[in-house]
């Protein structure tokens, strides 16, 4: 599902490259522009119903991913934790970036709610860590899984996305439209390997520590009935 945000997003940026080309070679008519654009914004529709959707995904998969370490190593850790410090994390970065970041006049203010939404961002991450850690599972993935989400968030509002991008007549921003989502595209494409990955690490581990600890009650039921 991440990945297919990063497909969204790339396929706006080949249209408005392909718009941009046309222009270029032989010009583009008012209603090709307009057929683009509601192209685009079709796009960007699908996009923020994708986005939607995979808010109660990684939820549930965080609840879910804890709930099986605390199985697999019989150390208690509540469920609820990650999957709150998530939601906490997506409802702060909106909230800041609609509250600090857009309406900011100059670098300072925009630094200090880009400032915040790190520190929001952070919050899920010292959650995962801990799960992480009693599941033995390694940590970089989630490391590597943050700095991009921390870098998508500030790329995003500063070059626009697919949903939040404002047509334009203007056919020499079409071009550079079109890199920047392209950029965008490319920092989805990690993000989603990345947490991908992260969360196998997660699974990995506790299928590993599910392993020993059975090993280990059948060796003691063993030794048990021998004795």
């Amino acid at each position: 599902m991440l990945f297919g945000l990063s497909l969204l997003t790339l396929g706006g940026a080949v249209l408005m490259l392909l718009l941009w080309q046309q222009d270029r070679d032989a010009g583009v008519l008012t209603t090709q522009a307009e057929r683009a654009w509601n192209l685009f914004g079709d796009l960007g529709s699908v996009e923020r119903l994708l986005a939607f959707a995979i808010v109660p995904v990684v939820l549930a998969w965080s609840v879910l991913a804890t709930f099986n370490v605390r199985r697999a190593t019989g150390q208690r850790r509540s469920p609820v934790i990650p999957a709150v410090a998530l939601a906490a994390a997506i409802g702060g970065v909106w909230y800041l970036g609609a509250e600090l970041v857009v309406p900011a006049e100059d670098w300072i203010d925009r630094s200090i709610g880009y400032g915040l939404q790190t520190i929001a961002i952070v919050l899920p991450l010292l959650a995962f860590e801990r799960i992480a850690e009693v599941a033995e599972a390694r940590r970089r993935p989630l490391h590597v899984t943050t700095f991009l989400a921390i870098t998508f968030v500030i790329v995003l509002q500063e070059m626009g996305g697919l949903s939040t991008v404002t047509a334009t007549d203007d056919s020499t921003e079409w071009g550079m439209l079109g890199v920047k989502l392209v950029i965008l595209a490319l920092i989805q494409a990690l993000g989603a390997l990345a947490a991908n990955e992260a969360a196998r690490a997660i699974e990995d581990g506790t299928q590993h520590r599910y392993g020993l600890r059975s090993r280990f009650g059948e060796s003691v039921l063993h030794q048990a009935g021998l004795a």
